[in-house]
């Protein structure tokens, strides 16, 4: 039988960006290099519709979600992402909480994330997701950018969720820069997905506890889960059950079901994982 879920990480997209040509024809150069080069694009396309997950939520007994939009880069797009997540929000407030796309790769993007986050008073954003090629090429003045943001979202007090990126799927990974921002903060609403980039590839045990005390960690990553077992016995009351759906590794939902449940965790941590962490934390 089917635990009740609460997905902290679903990725809806937008109706004018359903399509495999989208990003070349509006100059979303690193969307399309990416995601959308991806072999299983068209798939997770068709899925990434509110029709579509909602289908899912009721296949696979998931009653609540976070969602999210991708990482757009033109200011149209990601308004458009963004405005698409709330108007899902809206329709299901029982259902879905939203954490907003933003970006500070160039100035007028910056001014955009500040603007969202001065009015995003609304009950059903839990906070925002930083775009994490943002923190390529970091200089002074984007340093600069990065810390106005994280300083208006700690004065609205919302989450600010960090992109984990594990070393086997990505060149660049942010985790040590990740790790200055929440010593240097000390903030109780940090959140990185995929299990903190694979902390635990990077930290031993005594730096996890100290510095990721009060971070949340979800379990969005590839194929190999085993960080479960790892980050669970470490700071159990702060993983969460997220699937980066639909642009993980599955093709259904159920997939990525049937790789949990071979693990080998003990009831109590499951549910905790499954549903009760993240009820506490943001309904």
């Amino acid at each position: 039988m089917i635990k009740k879920i609460i997905d902290t990480e679903i990725r809806l997209v937008h109706p004018q960006a359903r399509n495999q040509n989208f990003c070349k024809n509006s100059g979303e150069i690193n969307m399309q290099k990416n995601v959308y080069y991806h072999k299983k694009i068209n798939l997770s396309l068709k899925q990434a519709s509110l029709e579509s997950f909602l289908k899912v939520m009721r296949q696979n007994k998931i009653e609540k979600a976070i969602i999210t939009g991708l990482h757009w880069e033109k200011i149209k797009n990601l308004n458009l992402s963004n405005q698409y997540l709330l108007m899902c929000a809206k329709k299901y407030p029982e259902k879905f909480k939203v954490f907003y796309n933003i970006d500070f790769t160039n100035y007028s993007n910056f001014n955009y994330s500040m603007n969202l986050i001065n009015f995003s008073n609304n009950s059903q954003i839990l906070g925002f997701e930083l775009n994490p090629h943002s923190f390529l090429f970091m200089n002074k003045k984007k340093h600069r950018y990065l810390k106005k943001i994280i300083k208006n979202i700690i004065n609205k007090k919302k989450f600010l969720r960090l992109i984990g990126r594990h070393s086997h799927q990505h060149s660049v990974s942010h985790i040590f820069l990740y790790n200055e921002i929440i010593k240097k903060y000390k903030y109780n609403k940090f959140f990185i997905t995929a299990f903190g980039g694979g902390v635990t590839n990077y930290l031993n045990i005594k730096n996890i506890e100290e510095t990721y005390r009060n971070v949340l960690i979800n379990t969005a990553a590839s194929k190999n889960l085993d960080f479960i077992n790892k980050i669970g016995s470490i700071l159990p009351k702060n993983l969460l059950f997220g699937t980066d759906y639909p642009f993980n590794h599955f093709n259904k939902y159920s997939d990525f079901l049937k790789v949990f449940k071979k693990l080998s965790l003990t009831k109590h941590l499951e549910n905790i994982i499954r549903y009760k962490n993240a009820q506490k934390k943001f309904f």
